[in-house]
């Protein structure tokens, strides 16, 4: 068995020489051939015929030839034939006579003919076998084609479709009678016509393409992804014909590859913001591959391809979590599960981080651990966040504590409640709801039965409102198992959920025992406050009242008795009694003022003021003063317009120039006015003690002086600024101030310009005619009656006095009601008021009768009362010419009549 195989093995490896000798040097192989079968015959003929036989000379040669012309073709044989005729004649015959030159050559002859008929034979025989090859390869060709799986389609070079297999019928819709003829263009998108030409080009050049991916078109329309496979057909000739295409449907691979990267793009999203880092662990290598994130968590640089070593992972673990990560990865591995832990890293920066991980394992077939694929999170601000919770809830809880605050959970759904821990605690009764919820309706009888009766009713209807969804808001008490009562306020909101429903609603209960202690306090002081205040009121009002009345009448006997003793020695006693009752007059009008802004009685008519004319109005009459103080008082007016009432501005300009005249000892005045912005700023500078910056915003204040200790009553009340902040206010106006101690300040008002200049009052008459006509004096107290009495008959009016108001009106009717002007106090005992008075005459004299309400009150009612009557007002004390000048306007009807009938 052993001899038989090396046997074969020599002969093949002979064979195989052979064919090589042959391929590498055809001639020289033949020739080969064509003398080893010449040797052969001629050793044949030696052995069967003998040396020396001269008969039969080609006998033995024939086999040879014939074998070299079957193994090597013509050249062999030739070769055979050739070296046989040598070996014949030059060993066995020589060539003697004609006859052995005519056997030679028909040796040759025959033996060219045997290699010819061999060498046709054989061809033949090939051919034969090729075609039944051929025949048989095709019929498989055709058997695979129709039976392929994938679409196998053949074409011409001019794109016309010759074959058309089953797939393709499945695959495009078309059946192969009907598609096969037609141009491939029928199943290629208009878009990528181009694209055939470049193929069949290809094609030309003998190109093979494999793989190409492209888009066809199914006989319903559908756009179908496919890659195909061209290869080109030649003829026998080996020129290219056509070619053959594999088709391969790759929609579904499109789709998947589709989905796969819309999946990678998911979870690459997501691990961008979860901020998640993916790993993958070999066991067999103790390799791990690592995405962007995690170099990003341990803060290493990226490696190239992702790989990093299990000890870089290890050195990252703080030292005291090695060895449990250890301990649980191998526990993930030996359950085949999921694990989940957490850990901390040292990165290179110093930094520790806390990472949580979650890992699985992949098995093999035989279910053992390959590798682990798991993700790491960087949970510190987490970690930290939930450190920070834990501590807000419980500063929350201690803060609940304190507050007195407590909550209920309301579940209408499962019609469940839940109070919070402290709810006793706030309440002061132990709940019957277990800490872990109960019934609803328990929690309402057991609220409602310890809510005192009063509220009862209340604190049922709000938890009707809680039941129904809606929300609710409560007041109430409620007795605790201490006996104490305590006061809450209950505050219910619905949590609508995602469909809309309430099925929820969270109320709140705060203890406000204290605040409503505490604003029980404040009310019954506030009432004690308003008590006192209205007690102070009327003490004022009733004080203030009788002081004007003995200082009116000194004003008015005063100006007598100035009259009395001008050219004499009393005169200089006068004028000194004259600037003290000067300085309680002002005492008195300042209180005054102050009592009717802080009434509201003064109402503010704005209209456009020529500003040039007010301070030059103002200059005038302040010079003279200025200059006895030894200062200068200059103006600058400039043409500005301001929308303002101009009583009310001059009343505060008044103020200011004042104040500045009382504190201004060397230097000057200056009133002027410039823009500022869009407002128009009057200013009053002086040059006198200065305000320091932390009393500013006192002097604004009542009765606040500065560099006044002593209470100088020549440097005024401290009421002055007081009554222009007031008056500020009123008429809309910006006060500021600017001030340098020891240099003096700077008082502005800062007010808007009128939208249209339009033509201002023109100015009053600086005096008014004397005196004339029949006045009706009424006046309770005797002294000041006799006093006005006097002045007025000096002013040269007759007069009719009365002390009361049913006197007056006997007097005014003995009088035939032939009354010029009614001057009445209001007070005037316990009949008829003044304005009562007044109104009663007018009224049976049935015509209007000038009045003036002299009144010592300062009652914000009483000044409402008489201010809104349309009457005239004086309060006492009124200087003499005030008095004097509102008595000659009030007449100046009959004097003018008097006049006209005069001239008649």
């Amino acid at each position: 068995m052993i001899s038989d195989d090396i046997d074969k093995r020599a002969f093949r490896r002979i064979l195989d020489a052979s064919a090589a000798w042959r391929a590498r040097a055809p001639l020289t192989w033949a020739f080969g051939v064509g003398l080893l079968f010449a040797v052969l015959g001629a050793l044949l003929r030696a052995a069967v015929l003998g040396v020396d036989l001269d008969r039969a000379a080609y006998l033995t040669f024939w086999p040879g030839v014939t074998i070299a012309a079957l193994i090597g073709g013509v050249p062999a044989g030739a070769w055979a034939v050739a070296l046989s005729a040598v070996a014949v004649h030059s060993t066995f015959i020589p060539l003697r006579d004609v006859n052995d030159w005519l056997g030679l050559g028909m040796f040759l002859a025959m033996g060219g003919l045997i290699s010819g008929a061999v060498e046709l034979c054989l061809s033949a025989r090939s051919r034969m076998l090729a075609a039944v090859e051929t025949q048989s390869a095709k019929s498989h060709l055709a058997a695979i084609v129709e039976g392929s799986a994938d679409p196998i389609l053949s074409k011409d070079l001019n794109g016309i479709i010759l074959s058309w297999n089953a797939a393709a019928s499945r695959l495009f819709g078309y059946e192969a009678e009907e598609i096969v003829g037609c141009s491939i263009t029928l199943l290629i998108p208009s878009d990528i016509e181009a694209e055939e030409r470049e193929i069949i080009g290809m094609l030309r050049r003998g190109e093979r393409i494999d793989h190409y991916e492209t888009r066809r078109l199914a006989k319903d329309g559908r756009a179908l992804e496919v890659a195909l496979t061209i290869s080109p057909i030649r003829d026998g000739e080996g020129k290219i014909v056509g070619a053959s295409k594999i088709i391969r449907d790759i929609s579904q691979r499109r789709r998947d590859e589709q989905r796969l990267r819309t999946a990678q793009q998911r979870v690459e999203l997501a691990t961008a913001i979860t901020g998640a880092g993916v790993w993958e662990w070999n066991l067999q290598t103790n390799e791990s591959v690592w995405d962007a994130q995690m170099f990003r968590i341990y803060g290493l640089a990226p490696t190239p391809d992702g790989a990093v070593g299990y000890d870089v992972w290890a050195r990252a673990v703080l030292p005291e979590d090695l060895p449990r990560q250890e301990d649980l990865l191998r526990a993930c591995a030996g359950a085949c599960g999921v694990g989940r832990r957490q850990f901390r890293i040292r990165r290179p920066d110093g930094v520790i981080r806390v990472i949580e991980a979650v890992e699985t394992v992949r098995c093999n077939a035989c279910g053992v651990v390959e590798s682990f694929v798991g993700v790491n999170l960087d949970v510190t601000e987490a970690r930290r966040a939930e450190q920070a919770l834990r501590l807000s809830q419980a500063r929350l809880r201690h803060a609940a504590n304190a507050a007195g605050l407590t909550y209920v959970q309301f579940d209408l759904r499962d019609r469940r409640v839940q109070v919070a821990e402290n709810f006793g605690r706030v309440m002061g009764y132990a709940p019957l709801t277990p800490p872990d919820g109960g019934p609803l309706d328990g929690a309402r009888v057991a609220l409602l039965s310890h809510v005192a009766a009063p509220d009862r009713a209340h604190v049922s209807g709000m938890f009707d409102e809680i039941f129904s969804g809606r929300g609710a808001q409560e007041t109430f008490r409620v007795r605790g198992d201490d006996g104490a009562i305590r006061w809450f306020e209950g505050v219910a909101n619905p949590e609508p959920a995602r469909d809309g429903e309430i099925h929820r609603v969270f109320a709140t209960l705060l203890d406000v025992t204290s605040a409503v202690e505490a604003q029980a306090a404040l009310e019954a002081a506030k009432a004690l406050a308003e008590r006192a205040d209205l007690a102070k009121s009327k003490f004022l009002a009733a004080a203030s009242h009788d002081l004007r009345q003995p200082v009116q009448s000194l004003v008015l006997l005063l100006a007598l008795l100035e009259r009395q003793v001008r050219e004499t020695a009393a005169a200089k006693t006068a004028r000194l009694m004259q600037q003290a009752l000067s300085g309680l007059t002002g005492l008195l009008t300042s209180i005054l003022d102050m009592s009717r802004l802080d009434a509201g009685v003064v109402e503010a008519e704005p209209r456009a003021v020529d500003l040039a004319e007010v301070l030059r109005r103002l200059a005038g009459e302040y010079r003279a003063k200025a200059q006895a103080q030894g200062l200068k008082l200059r103006c600058v007016p400039g043409r500005f317009h301001v929308f303002v009432d101009p009583a009310l501005l001059e009343r505060a300009l008044r103020n200011l120039l004042e104040n500045a005249l009382r504190y201004t000892k060397t230097g000057a005045i200056l009133l002027g006015v410039r823009r500022r912005g869009g407002l128009v700023r009057i200013d009053v500078i002086d040059t006198g003690i200065g305000i320091p910056a932390d009393r500013r915003a006192d002097i604004f204040e009542e009765f606040v002086q500065v560099g006044n200790p002593g209470r100088d009553l020549g440097l005024g009340l401290g009421l002055g600024l007081a009554i222009v902040a007031r008056l500020a206010a009123l008429m809309g106006a910006e006060i500021d101030v600017d001030s340098a101690p020891g240099r003096g300040s700077r008082f502005s008002l800062a007010l808007p310009p009128p939208e249209t200049l339009e033509e201002t009052a023109g100015a009053e008459s600086d005096g008014a005619a004397e005196g004339g006509g029949r006045l009706l004096l009424v006046e309770d107290n005797a002294i000041l009656l006799q006093s006005l009495e006097s002045l007025t008959r000096s002013w040269g009016y007759a007069t009719l006095v009365a002390t009361g108001g049913e006197e007056a009106l006997t007097q005014a009717a003995e009088a035939g009601w032939d009354i010029d002007a009614i001057v009445s106090d209001q007070r005037l005992g316990a009949g008829l008021s003044g304005l009562e008075t007044a109104r009663e005459i007018r009224r049976k004299a049935q015509r209007d009768i000038p009045t003036l309400i002299l009144t010592g009150d300062t009652a914000a009612e009483q000044i409402a009362e008489i201010t809104s009557s349309g009457f005239e007002l004086l309060h006492k004390p009124a200087p003499e010419d005030s008095l004097r000048h509102c008595l000659a306007v009030m007449t100046a009807a009959r004097a003018e009549r008097e006049r006209q009938a005069a001239a008649c």
